[in-house]
């Protein structure tokens, strides 16, 4: 477990905006990381050499993958990709989100979300929230082996790279003479992670492989 704690005394708060509230209440973000699963990246299929490349080629073209290069010598085709919603691919684990007076919620990190992760109070300006956008994709590249068993058989190996994007906007819900700064806020974060297949990520987010990936390349042979 890994906490990060979003929290000011209210006495900072009150000297920085102004605020003429008793008190600011406390926020905590209390992040989970994903359990590792060990996801099938080999198979072999019955069929041969040549008719399980020919199909790969041809299946792999027609997805979202780019090829990058091919060699039927070194039997390597290596791919690209790109995914929007990168919770199709990858588990980012979860954030439990404890702002004081307000029911905890929950939130997979992979998703694009939109949160509270503070609130304040003030006389003149009410009541507001400081909010979290943060946009989430994942790209990499692919590694594909393909190798002849035997003359009936083919054997189709996987490895690929995910490159994480994470990009945090933080703004407040309505205006405040301080902005989001006074507050002691980034108002712009933007970090990557990386890893491999059966591999997590280090860093400011722990991350690994749903399989769904790897699941589709090998269902290109088939």
């Amino acid at each position: 477990m890994r906490f990060i704690l979003f929290s000011r005394s209210a006495a900072v708060l009150l000297l920085l905006a102004g605020l003429s509230a008793c008190g600011v209440p406390r926020s905590q973000i209390k992040m989970s990381s994903p359990a590792i699963v060990k996801i099938p990246n080999s198979s072999v299929v019955d069929a041969g050499f040549d008719d399980t490349w020919n199909k790969m080629v041809k299946n792999l073209s027609s997805k979202f993958f780019v090829i990058n290069n091919i060699s039927k010598d070194s039997r390597i085709i290596n791919v690209s990709y790109f995914a929007s919603r990168a919770e199709n691919y990858i588990d980012c684990g979860s954030a439990s989100i404890n702002l004081s007076d307000h029911p905890t919620k929950t939130i997979e990190l992979a998703k694009d979300q939109t949160f509270a992760v503070g609130h304040w109070m003030d006389l003149a300006y009410g009541r507001g929230y400081v909010m979290k956008a943060r946009t989430v994709s994942v790209e990499g590249r692919v590694n594909i082996y393909v190798a002849p068993v035997n003359k009936k058989r083919t054997e189709i190996k996987v490895n690929s790279r995910y490159i994480v994007s994470v990009v945090e906007k933080t703004s407040l819900s309505q205006p405040i003479d301080v902005g989001i700064i006074g507050l002691g806020f980034e108002p712009y974060k933007s970090y990557k992670v990386m890893f491999n297949t059966n591999q997590k990520s280090e860093g400011e987010l722990v991350c690994s492989a749903l399989g769904t990936l790897e699941k589709m390349i090998l269902d290109t042979a088939r």
